[in-house]
């Protein structure tokens, strides 16, 4: 499987610019919020619990 490098760097670098931006305005919950809706897996129990986990400690 090949790697499209542009592609991936295009992608991380406006997750990151949105992260920075919505960071800096106080809208990351929001950003979290949007990310948790767009997510195709369900969560297992075990990793529901770390989610709680991090969700506490974060």
């Amino acid at each position: 499987m090949r790697v499209k490098w542009g592609k991936m760097a295009a992608k991380v670098t406006v997750w990151l610019a949105a992260e920075i931006l919505f960071g800096l305005v106080g809208l990351d919950s929001l950003a979290d919020y949007g990310e948790f809706t767009l997510n195709d897996a369900t969560l297992s129990p075990s990793n529901s619990a770390l989610q709680m986990v991090v969700g506490i400690i974060g």
